[in-house]
C-alpha cells in the first residue's frame, strides 16, 4: 500500500482526522517532517514525546533567534523547548499568538501544530480565550504556505464554535493528541510519496542466467541457493562443499580458521533444531569431531544416501545485527519481499515489514526502518553502527531476482543475513531457494 500512496489507518478515529487533515491541507505540500509544536502543558509535552514515537515526525529545537523570540512572549520561568509550553500564567491569549508567530516564521518548520483543550461546554470565558488563539493561528495562516493545524487533546469533541473558527480560516481541528499525530504523519508521508516516481518503470535487463533454477529441483539446498544469488551481487562467505573428513580440513585450510561446519541436505530445513551446525570450529581437531557429529545427527533426520554433503565455510564474528529476507512469490500479485530481525528467534520476535519490488534506495531505507532492525543498525549498547547502505543494496538486488526469476521460484529465505559494521558489508551465511510448482511442471 505505502509504495503506491495508499493511506493505511488502524481505527475509526484516526480515518476520520486523517480525512479532516487531508481536506484541508491536502493541497499544502510539505518540505519536510519538522513539526514546530505549542502545548498547554509539560506533562502534554511528555504525553507527545510518548505518542510520537514510531511515527514520521521530528520536532527539531528552535532556531536562536527564535528562542530569543519565545522568551520574550513568555514568563522568564518557562522553557522554550519543541514541543512548546506555552500556557504561561494561564493567560494564553496573550501567550499563544506570539508563540504562533515565531513557529510560523522558523524556516527550518515544515508544518505547525496548535494544542489546546477545547471540549465542548467550555466556560465563556475560555472559548473567549481560545477565540483569540484561533484568530491568531488564522492570521498565521493567511500569510505563510506553511501548513498550520490545531488539535483538541481530548477526543471526545470539540467546541463548536472555535471549531468553526479554526476551520472557516483553512485550519483544520483535529480531535486527540494521538489521532492528531497520526494524521500529521499520514500528511508527511504522502508528502513524501508525492516526491517520487512510485509507477518508475522496471527496466529489466536480461535476467541473469543462474544455475540450478532451470534444472527443476524443487528445493535447492543452501550451497546451490547461495551460488545463485551471488550472481545477483549477495555477498556471500567463503565455503567449500566436502564429502570426507580429509575434503574438509583441506577446506578449512584454505578459507582459515575459524570456520563453521554444516551438514546440507534438501531434507533438513532447520539446521540448528537438527543438530548439524557447528560454529566457530578453531583447529583440526575440533573440525574432525565437528565433521562427524554433523554427519551423524543428519543421518537421523535424513533417507540413506540423500546428504549432499559438509558445507566448511567462513566464521564471520563481526556482525552487529542478524536479519531475514524472505521473498514470496503470488501467482497473481508477483513477488513480495518480507525483511526483519532474522536468526533463531525470527519465529518468536515476529519482527518483519512487506515490500513490494522494485526498489529505490529510498524505499528500501524505509523498509529497513520499519523494523528494529535500524535501531541495531544505529549501533546497541557497547556495538558499532551497522553497513546500512550495504544492506540497501542487498534489498534492491534481492528485489531485482525476484523480479527476473518469479517464474521459477515460490519462496526465497535469507536467514540470517549478517550486518557488519559500517564500512564491512552484509553476507548471506544461510539461504534456502524453493522452485515454484509451475516451473516444476514447465521442466517435466
Amino acid at each position: 500500500f505505502r509504495k503506491y500512496g495508499v493511506i493505511r489507518v488502524d481505527s475509526l478515529d484516526e480515518m476520520l482526522e486523517t480525512a479532516a487533515i487531508f481536506s484541508q491541507l491536502g493541497g499544502k505540500l510539505l518540505r519536510g517532517n519538522n513539526v514546530g509544536m505549542i502545548t498547554v502543558s509539560g506533562g502534554e509535552i511528555g504525553l507527545i514525546g510518548d505518542l510520537a514515537e514510531g511515527l514520521d515526525l521530528s520536532f527539531p529545537p528552535w532556531s536562536a533567534a527564535g528562542k530569543r523570540a519565545l522568551r520574550d512572549a513568555l514568563p522568564q520561568y518557562s522553557g522554550v523547548s519543541n514541543p512548546l509550553d506555552a500556557w504561561g500564567s494561564g493567560k494564553i491569549e496573550e501567550t499563544y499568538p506570539p508563540c504562533i508567530e515565531v513557529a510560523t516564521d522558523e524556516e527550518h518548520i515544515d508544518i505547525v501544530a496548535i494544542s489546546q483543550d477545547a471540549p465542548p461546554g467550555l466556560a465563556p470565558a475560555q472559548v473567549d480565550q481560545y477565540a483569540t488563539v484561533a484568530d491568531a493561528a488564522v492570521a498565521a495562516a493567511k500569510r505563510t504556505r506553511k501548513p498550520i493545524v490545531a488539535i483538541s487533546n481530548l477526543a471526545g469533541g470539540i467546541h463548536p464554535s472555535l471549531r468553526k473558527r479554526f476551520e472557516q480560516g483553512g485550519i483544520p481541528f483535529l480531535q486527540g493528541t494521538q489521532e492528531g499525530l497520526q494524521a500529521i504523519h499520514h500528511l508527511v508521508r504522502y508528502a513524501k510519496w508525492r516526491e517520487q516516481d512510485p509507477f518508475q518503470s522496471f527496466q529489466p535487463t536480461a535476467r541473469k542466467e543462474v544455475p540450478y533454477l532451470q534444472e527443476g529441483e524443487e528445493a535447492l539446498t543452501e550451497y546451490e541457493s547461495k551460488q545463485i544469488l551471488a550472481e545477483y551481487g549477495l555477498p556471500c562467505p567463503k565455503e567449500i562443499l566436502c564429502h570426507s573428513t580429509e575434503e574438509a580440513l583441506r577446506a578449512a585450510e584454505t578459507i582459515g580458521y575459524p570456520v563453521v561446519v554444516k551438514a546440507i541436505s534438501r531434507e533438513i530445513l532447520h539446521k540448528t533444531e537438527a543438530g548439524v551446525v557447528r560454529l566457530n570450529v578453531s583447529n583440526a581437531a575440533e573440525l574432525r569431531d565437528a565433521y562427524d557429529a554433523v554427519v551423524d545427527n543428519a543421518t537421523r533426520f535424513t533417507a540413506e544416501g540423500s546428504l549432499d554433503g559438509v558445507l566448511v565455510q567462513q566464521m564471520i564474528s563481526d556482525a552487529v545485527a542478524e536479519a531475514i529476507v524472505g521473498v514470496i512469490v503470488d501467482p497473481g500479485f508477483g513477488p513480495a519481499i518480507v525483511f526483519g530481525l532474522g536468526g533463531t528467534f525470527v519465529e518468536l520476535l515476529k519482527d518483519r515489514a512487506l515490500g513490494i519490488p522494485p526498489f529505490t534506495e529510498e524505499e528500501a531505507k524505509e523498509l529497513i526502518a520499519q523494523t528494529r532492525v535500524s535501531r541495531l543498525l544505529r549501533g546497541f549498547r557497547d556495538r558499532p553502527p551497522g553497513d546500512e547502505q550495504a544492506l540497501v543494496r542487498t534489498l534492491i538486488q534481492v528485489g531485482r531476482f525476484a523480479l527476473d526469476w518469479q517464474d521459477r521460484i515460490h519462496t526465497v529465505d535469507i536467514n540470517p543475513l549478517l550486518v557488519r559494521p559500517q564500512g564491512k558489508g552484509v553476507i548471506v551465511a544461510d539461504a534456502l531457494i524453493e522452485a515454484s510448482p509451475i516451473s516444476r511442471e514447465e521442466e517435466r
